[in-house]
């Protein structure tokens, strides 16, 4: 091997890079991705176990009988090298206007449609599984150094700056060891020709005008040349971002809380962080819940600190891009699309201890008091369990539990949601409340107030699971609160049944 292929083997074994079943190159013609071909080809002729090679060329549908050039001789490259290859043919201009984006950001979204397609056809022929397919880009160090400059000229932290890594996610970038004139010294080397695209010596797109006049000048300028300096910069700044990122994932663990299929953050925790490591966390988040970070931006991330500065609502949204929202509700914050806010309010109100049913429609039901049962909750994973004691001696007392002196077991006692009106009062105190304000003030998210489950008789409220009740007792002290009321109002015949009603939440709704 030669010694720039010893370079880029040695580069890509130290990180990972060649960890993998398949790679599939993408190949313009040109001399970087020319050269990143023939060198993994080369090295998986000579190393064993090295990954299989394919090639992906994409011509955009812009540069007309040019671009027809490129691909014929990608085409006789590849058969030469006995490569497999695909070709792909997209209308950029159009699909651009079609996805409102630029030019260059869709020309490479749809290059990676294109590697990935292909990679799965091949990986799928020779048994590979997908998590084995890398795609390879011919990115250098000039490439990095560019990124990095248009990158902090648009805004942004540390991760911009150091974005161009030698693995992202299934892509990786092999030749970032390597100069623009290693890459052209080896090409002419092996007598290798390759193409030249003419608009790379425009300054019409933003990483042209960087390469053909403003490095130049900083050049001019600068004790180091321009790549090398920010190089330099970029290997201490990633340093620092491995640093920040370990905090911001250990926070970002210790902070998590997932419950009814949800995963949340707590509003106080998140205000606690400092700003390096609030933003990564609430990345972090947004990852997790809605699998990506595309077009979430600074000016979004300064919506979110100042929803959760506000805080004091009850529940709170923020719209995103691409459908998504912000929501804080009673403490709990997380990324959701609109279509789950209900369940996700539904899954805040049940953390606080509240009992909630299906929003669908109304829950009115009759609960028997004349022997013992186990009643499903419409459409709901909540289960109501009644149990008939007529021994008070041998009653027991949970959370989620009740206990009704029986006088007349044909008494109306029902099972209620969606009743705003409905008055509470709880036993022992002067005044009570609508459910609508009792609900409210209790800080319930507003999506989940209809659905909050409550024990009625007429219009009047007995017992709220997580607020408490008006009647009977939930526990021995409420018990003997009951037994001096009823002695101080004359109530002396004794209760011979008591009905414990409870209610058993699922893990989920």
């Amino acid at each position: 091997m030669r010694d720039i292929e010893t370079k880029v083997l040695e580069y890509g074994r130290s990180r990972g890079l060649f960890d993998a079943g398949l790679i599939v190159a993408g190949v313009s013609g040109g001399p970087d991705s020319t050269a990143l071909l023939c060198i993994l080809r080369e090295l998986s002729s000579q190393v064993e176990d090295f990954p299989i090679i394919a090639a992906v060329h994409v011509d955009h549908g812009i540069r007309g009988q040019a671009a027809k050039d490129d691909a014929a001789f990608t085409e006789r490259l590849c058969r030469d090298l006995d490569v497999p290859l695909r070709i792909f043919e997209y209308d950029v201009k159009a699909r651009a206007r079609e996805m409102s984006r630029g030019e260059e950001e869709t020309g490479r979204i749809l290059r990676y449609e294109a590697f990935r397609q292909f990679g799965d056809e091949i990986a799928q022929e020779r048994g590979i599984k997908p998590e084995d397919v890398r795609i390879a880009v011919a990115h250098h160090m000039g490439d990095a150094a560019e990124t990095m400059m248009i990158n902090l000229f648009r805004g942004t932290g540390l991760e911009g700056l150091t974005s161009m890594k030698g693995i992202s996610g299934n892509v990786i970038r092999p030749l970032l060891c390597l100069g623009k004139d290693e890459i052209t010294a080896y090409l002419e080397e092996r007598g290798i020709p390759w193409c030249t695209d003419a608009t790379n010596g425009e300054s019409v797109y933003t990483r042209n005008k960087w390469r053909n006049e403003i490095f130049p000048l900083i050049g001019e300028a600068s004790v180091k040349q321009p790549v090398k300096a920010l190089l330099d910069a970029r290997e201490l700044l990633c340093d620092d971002l491995d640093f920040i990122t370990s905090e911001a994932h250990r926070a970002f663990d210790g902070l998590l809380i997932t419950f009814s299929g949800f995963s949340f953050l707590p509003q106080d925790g998140l205000l606690k962080l400092r700003p390096a490591i609030f933003s990564r966390v609430i990345r972090l988040l947004r990852e997790k819940t809605l699998g990506h970070l595309t077009d979430f931006e600074t000016v979004h991330m300064n919506a979110v600190r100042n929803m959760l500065m506000r805080g004091g609502a009850a529940e709170t949204t923020i719209d995103l891009p691409f459908g998504t929202k912000a929501f804080l509700a009673s403490g709990y914050f997380t990324f959701l699309s609109e279509k789950d806010i209900p369940a996700a309010a539904r899954a805040v109100a049940r953390q606080m201890g509240f009992i909630t049913a299906s929003p669908d429609q109304p829950l009115d039901m009759r609960i028997g008091l004349h022997e013992p049962n186990t009643t499903k909750l419409p459409d709901s994973d909540v289960q109501m369990k009644v149990d008939i004691v007529e021994n008070s001696d041998v009653l027991e007392y949970n959370t989620l539990s009740w206990i009704y002196p029986v006088a007349d077991p044909d008494e109306d006692i029902r099972i209620v949601t969606g009743r705003p009106e409905a008055y509470f009062k709880a036993a022992g105190s002067t005044g009570g409340k609508e459910m609508r304000l009792l609900l409210k003030d209790r800080h319930v998210p507003a999506d989940a107030r209809s659905s909050v489950v409550a024990v009625a008789r007429g219009d009047r409220i007995l017992w709220i699971p997580g607020i408490g009740h008006a009647e009977g007792f939930t526990g021995e002290g409420s018990r003997q609160k009951w037994e001096r009321e009823r002695q101080s109002d004359g109530s002396v015949e004794e209760v011979r049944l008591f009905a414990v009603i409870t209610f058993i939440n699922g893990d989920s709704q």
